[in-house]
């Protein structure tokens, strides 16, 4: 149920953008094999907007970079009321990128403004040296724009170390 949700609102986000049928067919494809994951869920905080996130892999040889795109849409009309368009925000080398969630709760940062908050999810598969780790990016809006106010801020790192031995160390 979830994901067609979430593939029915990113079909109504991009009906206001096609100018011609034809264009309709690329949609799934292009997001499918361009963005690394999609993520929607309606704001808490204002349950007639949704936030969409869409990380889009760009190659760039040895470390792979991500263009951060962040939209705030109505969920009536599906038109964009807010936008954050971040080229190369995220990078994946040896650190594999895994996910994205956006937070249930917000953050009251003064009495006029509200944020909210998506959290990016890194790992390495190591045996000798396995990582895990969280950071959240808050993103307040502002007319038509969603201004990140924090980047990439580490909630946790999970650090382990083995000396291939059996002997294990945090």
């Amino acid at each position: 149920m979830i994901g067609l949700k979430n593939s029915l609102l990113l079909t109504l986000l991009c009906l206001p953008v096609v100018s011609h049928a034809d264009c309709k067919k690329w949609f799934d494809i292009l997001l499918n094999h361009q963005h690394h994951s999609r993520v929607c869920k309606v704001w808490s905080a204002d349950e007639s907007k949704s936030i969409v996130v869409l990380p889009l892999l760009q190659k760039d040889g040895i470390v792979d970079t991500y263009d951060l795109d962040v939209l705030l849409i109505n969920n009536q009309s599906g038109q964009i009321i807010a936008i954050s368009w971040q080229p190369d925000a995220l990078e994946s080398d040896a650190e594999e990128l895994i996910g994205f969630e956006i937070d249930k709760d917000n953050y009251q940062l003064n009495l006029e403004t509200l944020a909210f908050d998506v959290r990016i999810q890194y790992r390495i598969r190591s045996i000798s040296s396995p990582y895990s780790g969280e950071y959240i990016n808050l993103y307040v809006k502002q007319n038509d724009k969603l201004n990140p106010v924090v980047n990439n801020l580490p909630m946790f790192e999970l650090l382990g170390e083995n000396n291939q031995r059996c002997a294990h160390y945090l």
